[in-house]
């Protein structure tokens, strides 16, 4: 159990007490969302009530840099035993647990603080708050947004691998040509859900593959830093005849060369205790790996729009395709009992050749209706990387895929939650600020422990004297245990300009991140708002479909009855087929509307 923190606020270090409300009203000042969110005098109490405690019945996560806690809490804070020292960070709610000393040597980049409200039992959403020193006070500077209850978890980096079901439709080699089929109608119309369009997307796309080999490949780097902290030893060894002389006394009896064989073999191993560059380094690598995990989710978020917008494209085309085939038939019938009519001598031939100039009318229209039929398949197979001569079809009729129940205050706010390209730049903030760190580090000392050991022997025969030869052996150990210091005194500025450099570019990032914040808002509001005028249209169509179909019934039994005329009954089954292709086109905006405020929000969508 942790205590609550205690003392005057307003010290240096301190910070106030941030409640729900301030927490929501900080949310409303940061990324504009409507005043509706808050308690004001011009809202209706239930709905206030209602978004206030679906915002205040979540938990709170306060990011903090390493930096941060090093100074406001001390490091002695985090090894000491929970309750003896309390933590002085941000936000003073009762911690459920203390960040230990292992968290930090595990990630020096973050320290993660969870809060949740005790008495009601939901999930907690993450208020992510970067912390900058600005004349001695600790200001939140970015508060992320709040992740509603049924916002949709993150993906992960591994993609799970196909089912049985769909094991036939694995992507080629990356590095294979294109294998056309020996004849093209030999094709394979493969029935897809969507669903399971969605699964092949997230599977075969090779862009999200390349992006999870990008993550594995910075967290093999990541690694590589890591090997910084631990000791380096080094072996080396050598042999050879350096004083030899390939000179003989020769005498009758004997002769000696002269000369010495020498052997050398060097151990070091040393540990850099203290370096402040390979701190910094490994922190900025480790937000490198965090931005480039956030590139890989909403790469896979924006595949699974591709995926769903794709498929519900040809979903309408299928529509349209069906519709103009069944008008194609109904021109048929048309063009048949106009010309019974005509030998009966109860039609005159205009209604013949009007029938007929109809039915091509409907024939063409039907020809390009196919044709974008298959333009569209093709375009669902390459978004799924299907293999070639595997043609997907929509399995999933044309129709209304749900509803969008949430206000626009919930949107918002969980768009601000689960929006990755956000934390993204929150990264690359970080990132840039610990590069700053790094090339300010190359003027600061460094200290490094070393252990080294030396063996080496000579032996051979060497002159003694002015004409004595001797055989000798000697050997020599020697070890060495020590301290290095290093302090660079000066690099002529370069260390300042390139931290200057890194620190304007964490500012720019800063500008991006209002900007994309702006747009994201934008985004948010403009489909929620598209969605309920899609909605409404598509009512509206469904009603001019049933309205048309009564006149076309209408003008079918006065053209039986004698009292109507054959162009009267080819302009109201016009009409009729000009209002269906209508509402398919209504649904189709409708699905996209709504697969967009899904992306950019991660709500579910209500059946």
């Amino acid at each position: 159990m942790a205590t609550q923190a205690q003392g005057d606020s307003g010290g240096r270090g301190m910070c106030p007490m941030v409640s729900p409300q301030v927490v929501i009203r900080d949310l409303v000042g940061r990324f504009g969302t409507p005043g509706s969110i808050l308690p004001t005098a011009g809202r209706p109490p239930a709905r206030t009530a209602r978004v206030t405690a679906l915002i205040r019945s979540h938990g709170f996560e306060d990011r903090l840099t390493q930096r941060a806690c090093r100074i406001k809490c001390g490091v002695e804070t985090l090894q000491g035993p929970i309750g003896q020292q309390p933590c002085r960070c941000w936000c003073r709610l009762q911690p459920r647990w203390m960040p230990s000393r292992d968290s930090l040597l595990h990630s020096p980049g973050t320290v993660s603080i969870n809060w949740r409200l005790p008495s009601l039992g939901l999930m907690p959403f993450p208020v992510l708050c970067h912390v900058f020193q600005r004349s001695g006070q600790w200001t939140p500077r970015f508060l992320v947004g709040a992740l509603l209850a049924s916002a949709q978890p993150l993906a992960g980096v591994a993609a799970e691998p196909l089912p049985a079901s769909l094991a036939d439709l694995a992507p080629p080699p990356p590095l294979a040509g294109p294998q056309l089929p020996d004849h093209m109608a030999d094709q394979q119309l493969r029935p897809l859900s969507l669903e399971e369009a969605q699964q092949l997307a997230e599977v075969n796309h090779p862009a999200l593959q390349a992006a999870a080999l990008e993550v594995e490949s910075r967290e093999a780097r990541l690694e590589a830093s890591l090997s910084a902290w631990k000791p380096q030893a080094t072996l080396k060894s050598s042999a050879g005849l350096p004083a030899l002389a390939l000179e003989y006394q020769y005498s009758p009896e004997t002769s000696y060369p002269r000369g010495e064989l020498e052997t050398n073999l060097n151990l070091e191993a040393t540990w850099l205790w203290r370096d402040p560059q390979r701190d910094a380094r490994i922190a900025a690598e480790r937000h490198e790996l965090d931005q480039v995990k956030l590139q890989r989710q909403f790469l896979h978020r924006d595949l699974k729009l591709q995926a769903t917008e794709s498929y519900v494209e040809l979903q309408r085309a299928d529509a349209e395709v069906d519709l103009r085939l069944a008008a194609v038939q109904a021109a048929q019938s048309n063009l048949k009992i106009s010309g019974a009519r005509h030998g009966a001598g109860v039609a005159a031939r205009l209604d013949v050749l009007q029938a007929h100039a109809q039915l091509t009318e409907d024939e063409a229209l039907l020809a390009s209706a196919k044709a974008q039929q298959t333009i569209t398949r093709r375009r669902l197979a390459r978004v799924l990387n299907l293999p070639q001569g595997v043609v997907p079809t929509a399995r999933d009729a044309n129709r209304r895929q749900g509803r969008w129940t949430a206000t626009l205050e919930e949107s918002l706010a969980a768009a601000f939650a689960s929006r990755e390209e956000l934390q993204q730049f929150l990264a690359a903030i970080q990132e840039r600020e610990e590069r700053a760190k790094e090339a300010l580090a190359a003027l600061q000392p460094t200290l490094s422990f070393f252990v080294m050991g030396a063996w080496s022997q000579a032996s051979g025969n060497v002159l003694s004297g002015a004409s004595t030869i001797e055989s000798q052996f000697r050997g020599r150990i020697s070890t060495a245990l020590g301290l290095r210091f290093a302090m660079p005194l000066s690099d002529g500025g370069t260390a300042q300009a390139s931290a200057r450099r890194w620190s304007l570019a964490a500012q720019r990032q800063e500008h991006l991140f209002a900007e994309a914040r702006n747009a994201f808002q934008q985004q948010v509001e403009r489909a929620f708002h598209t969605v309920h005028a899609q909605g409404d249209t598509l009512e509206l169509r469904a009603r001019q479909v049933a309205t048309q179909q009564e006149i076309l019934n209408l003008a079918t039994a006065r053209y039986e009855a004698g009292v109507g005329t054959q162009q009267d009954l080819i302009d109201q089954q016009n009409a009729l087929t000009r209002a269906a292709v209508a509402h398919a086109q209504a649904v189709l905006d409708y699905n996209l509307s709504l697969a967009q405020l899904h992306r950019y929000t991660g709500l579910s969508v209500q059946p």
